[in-house]
């Protein structure tokens, strides 16, 4: 399939972000056909390049970090250089989004930020992933998967009582960030069809968890009860006699007359 013929096809991204937030975005808009640039660190490059052990042509190539950066050219830059900055805002000029997932302000202390990206490349939309956004007490903190589901309420809904706080053992908050900054940026790239000019874009993991519950949020707010449907009747994992193991979801008021007739 030609570039032009994908969905992205001729939009350029520079893509300063690592891990998980950022690349799951960045991703994303590869396989939808983007032209996606990563820069990275020289020597140790994204940071889930070292998860398992020290830097070697193996480790820097592990499943994590290939499971996010498929469809991009990487390179190295030392941003923090002179001779790198002016490599970085030649690209910029080319570019059409620039995404970071550092804390707010690093991309403005490095010289990247929106207003100093803008005044070279009008067109520029700069797209950021934080922990708790740019503003507010948490601005600064850094923010990761597990203290998101913390702070959001989702590591407490767990349908054993005896349990209080349970770890999903998947990176939920970073995917959840990840495609809600994705929609940021497509909706930004069609403002931009009718303006003329980029914009900022931002997205926190705290916020999209809180997104990810806004029936939750409406039914604390209408009738003062916690809505957790893993804990309904009914609803949850069961063994049976046989050594099996069932999955019910039954969200009906009365579904015992389904379950019956299913059984018989």
């Amino acid at each position: 399939m030609s570039e032009q013929c994908t969905p992205l096809g001729g939009i350029r991204v520079i893509d300063f972000t690592q891990v998980m937030l950022g690349p799951c975005a960045t991703q994303m808009l590869g396989d939808f056909g983007a032209d996606v640039i990563k820069i990275e660190r020289p020597g140790t490059g994204d940071l889930s390049r070292n998860f398992f052990g020290e830097p070697s042509e193996e480790a820097m190539n592990n499943a994590v970090f290939a499971s996010l950066n498929r469809n991009k050219r990487s390179v190295t830059i030392d941003t923090k250089s002179e001779e790198g900055r002016q490599q970085v805002l030649d690209l910029v000029r080319t570019a059409d989004v620039v995404t970071d997932n550092f804390r707010a302000g690093v991309m403005d202390r490095l010289g990247f930020g929106y207003e100093a990206l803008s005044k070279i490349n009008p067109r520029i939309i700069c797209a950021s992933g934080t922990g708790y956004g740019p503003t507010g007490p948490y601005a600064h903190k850094g923010g990761q998967d597990v203290l998101a589901q913390a702070m959001s309420g989702v590591m407490e809904k767990t349908q054993d009582p005896s349990i209080p706080m349970s770890i999903y053992p998947t990176t939920l908050c970073d995917y959840s960030a990840g495609m809600h900054l994705v929609q940021g940026i497509l909706a930004a790239l069609l403002m931009r069809e009718k303006t003329g000019r980029g914009q900022q874009v931002g997205v926190s993991l705290y916020d999209s968890m809180i997104a990810m519950q806004m029936q939750e949020a409406a039914q604390w707010s209408k009738h003062s009860e916690v809505l957790n449907w893993a804990a309904m009747p009914l609803t949850g994992v069961f063994d049976t006699t046989d050594g099996a193991i069932v999955v019910v979801g039954a969200f009906k008021v009365n579904p015992l007359q389904d379950i019956c007739a299913a059984l018989e």
